[in-house]
């Protein structure tokens, strides 16, 4: 049974996506700091694709967008190798959650939720060590990153407890 509603956006990538081989971990991202006069609301799938196609990338890197009203959007089909954690791609979900100070409580419900279909169709466990991290876990110390944002990195182990109780077993 589905637990989530997912908005298809059937974006189209500049160069054929490749299949990933397996799935055990999901990886958290925030879209970074948005200027001050940007409408967050605004914020959707199609405009974060067009920000990685100007990078010079395939189309967005993600495999979920959660918007700031809580919609779930496909970026990525699920099946395709990301391109939002280099060098950690080959096993991982890349979701990006869309916020300004913090995430909002209905889009910690809808991650929560989207993570305990993710873990379920993948048998995986949302609340074991290294199935849901946040970008920075992954990153090497020449490259750190901030990602996915203080705010919802340290939200992680509250997520992990409601992904699981969001698989009523």
């Amino acid at each position: 049974m589905s637990r989530v509603s997912i908005v298809e956006t059937h974006l189209a990538f500049k160069s054929p996506l490749k299949a990933r081989q397996k799935t055990c971990r999901f990886t958290l991202h925030w879209q970074g700091p948005i200027p001050a006069g940007m409408d967050i609301g605004k914020i959707d799938a199609a405009m974060v694709h067009g920000w990685h196609l100007e990078r010079g990338w395939a189309g967005a890197g993600y495999h979920y967008l959660l918007k700031a009203d809580a919609t779930i959007e496909r970026c990525r089909p699920r099946w395709a190798l990301g391109a939002h954690d280099e060098g950690e791609n080959a096993d991982s979900l890349g979701i990006c959650v869309i916020y300004r100070e913090s995430p909002t409580a209905a889009q910690i419900e809808r991650l929560a939720a989207l993570l305990a279909e993710l873990a379920e169709i993948y048998g995986q466990l949302p609340d074991a060590p290294g199935v849901i991290d946040g970008h920075r876990d992954n990153e090497p110390p020449e490259t750190p990153t901030e990602c996915p944002g203080d705010v919802l990195y340290a939200m992680l182990p509250e997520i992990r407890r409601q992904a699981r109780g969001a698989l009523e077993y």
